[in-house]
């Protein structure tokens, strides 16, 4: 406390000596062609985004992420500006002008205070839910599983060793099956997934919150990460030597890309795939299981797929690696051999993305002729993500 008025009275220093305002900055960039508020706010956005970064990276902050909310935050922002005309100030004059004795701001800055302090909440989840960024396990550009100590660090940092019982659910499904496969690898020995997601718990109305929980640190897994090495198949030259030996590559992409119509994303130049796949079904793009859900929104019953696999030559005793372009829609059909106990399952997690990067690579050139059906009607019947089944 006493180190943050410290820093809160040196702060306010520094903006009163130097008029630090967003209306009166832009207005004399607008009116007087001065740039040195502009100057002053990119040297502040700078040592923000440093200091920000840094102390995350430090293990001292935990910077929230989700999407953003286009909508509201333009919505938000006029709001905002109109508030600032009004007051003839921004959040920080009405700080430092309020201190110079200019009473008006002194109203202006309650409802800031008022507001932002009722503004402090996160994404909607599930009561006493953490958030956790599946850039926590992966990173670019071929979006494999990261080192082991990345994830190890990671994993302490959330709260998470071993033996910690841990529920993972999303809102798109393969998220947290994604997640899911990699505390498995990693060693985490009880992992639970919410079928259907946060949309089947809204929809049985069990409660929610918007608080940003944050997870207490520790410090030590219990064993070396990974302990279940045999879950992945990292790149092709693996995935390759593994075919030799009868391995099934098994495709969860689209038809489209299946067939090599499309590539599936934008930062994948190359369609096609790796020689030898078998189409395993999928959905409508890249974003899409909808072929392995039920019309509400849960997970098909395992034994329906495994006959729409066995149509394709897919049996239970077969070694098979899962893959999709770069591994979350591969976790959906590797958690189903999971449920049901098959021995010889894993995810090529290099995918489409690895194979792409080398030209000279086998590609598939014996396409099936027509697609197989998924004898399904997810999505053509109700809800939509995000919405209630009762609306």
């Amino acid at each position: 406390m006493v180190s943050g008025l410290f820093i809160g009275i040196l702060f306010g220093g520094l903006l009163q000596s130097g008029q630090f305002c967003f209306v009166s900055g832009f207005r004399n960039i607008l009116y007087q062609r001065n740039t040195r508020f502009l100057t002053a706010l990119l040297i502040a956005v700078t040592i923000q985004s440093v200091g920000f970064f840094a102390l995350e990276s430090a293990g001292l902050l935990h910077i929230p992420e989700g999407n953003l909310p286009i909508t509201a935050t333009l919505a938000g922002g006029f709001i905002f500006g109109a508030g600032m005309v009004l007051a003839g100030c921004c959040g920080s004059g009405a700080w430092f002008r309020s201190g110079e004795g200019l009473t008006g701001t002194w109203i202006a800055l309650f409802s800031f205070v008022v507001t932002m302090a009722a503004a402090q909440k996160g994404s909607l989840k599930l009561k006493g839910a953490f958030h956790f960024n599946t850039d926590w396990i992966e990173n670019g550009p071929v979006w494999n599983l990261s080192e082991p100590d990345v994830i190890k660090n990671n994993l302490l940092k959330n709260g998470i060793r071993k033996d910690t019982p841990v529920v993972v659910y999303s809102e798109n499904q393969m998220a947290a099956l994604r997640v899911l496969w990699a505390l498995k690898w990693a060693g985490v020995e009880d992992i639970r997934f919410l079928n259907g997601g946060l949309n089947v718990w809204m929809d049985a109305e069990l409660p929610t919150e918007t608080t940003l929980n944050i997870p207490v640190p520790v410090a030590d897994f219990g064993a070396e990460i990974p302990v279940n090495p045999q879950a992945t198949i990292a790149m092709p030259a693996e995935a390759i030597q593994a075919q030799k030996s009868g391995l099934k590559l098994i495709s969860n992409r689209t038809w489209d890309e299946y067939t090599g119509k499309i590539s599936g994303y934008d930062y994948i130049p190359r369609k096609g795939e790796p020689a030898g796949a078998i189409w395993g079904f999928g959905g409508k793009n890249a974003n899409d299981m909808s072929d392995y859900y039920d019309p509400d929104g849960t997970l098909r019953n395992p034994e329906e797929i495994f006959a729409l696999w066995k149509t394709q030559g897919i049996e239970p005793t077969d070694q098979v690696a899962f893959y999709c372009g770069t591994g979350w829609r591969a976790s959906v059909s590797w958690f189903m051999t999971q449920l049901a106990g098959w021995e010889n399952s894993r995810i090529y997690d290099g995918g489409w993305n690895a194979w792409q990067m080398d030209p000279a690579l086998p590609v598939l050139n014996d396409i099936q002729s027509q697609k197989p059906a998924a004898l399904n009607d997810y999505g053509e019947i109700i809800k939509k993500p995000g919405q209630s089944c009762k609306s």
